[in-house]
């Protein structure tokens, strides 16, 4: 619903100022991606972890690893880990592939978060920008 609405604002002014160029109307891939690719894309991320895991280790992820907290930290874009935090999974030292390829995938969210941040304002540094963001996605 909201990006219809940035959609007709975007088309609205465009129509106004007698400008339809691909330009004018860049203004929607921007305000959409810093609204919801900001958030949407990383969250892409996660969804392969989760499904390439196996039932016991998502089991032991959600038993002993992650709290609601983390969770409400993935939609805000704070899902840091405290050292306290750190110490205590390593823990479960026998773990650690798995705690790896989780931080794997927190390092690649936070990277593309970053990279959704920095969106380019106009479709001329769109390819460059692209190329990052398809780097990081794989």
């Amino acid at each position: 619903m909201t990006a219809g609405y940035y959609a007709g604002t975007t088309a609205a002014q465009a129509v106004k100022n007698n400008d339809v160029s691909v330009k004018r109307m860049w203004q929607y891939n921007y305000d959409f991606a810093a609204k919801y690719g900001v958030i949407i894309t990383p969250l892409q991320v996660l969804k392969e972890l989760l499904l390439s895991l196996s039932g016991e280790e998502l089991a032991f992820l959600m038993e002993k690893v992650v709290t609601s907290k983390d969770l409400e930290g993935l939609e805000t874009g704070d899902a840091a880990i405290s050292w306290k935090r750190a110490i205590r999974l390593l823990t479960h030292w026998r773990r650690l592939p798995l705690l790896f390829r989780v931080y794997e995938a927190f390092k690649r969210m936070d990277k593309i978060r970053a990279l959704y941040e920095q969106y380019p304002q106009t479709p001329d540094r769109f390819s460059a920008w692209e190329k990052e963001l398809n780097s990081c996605l794989g």
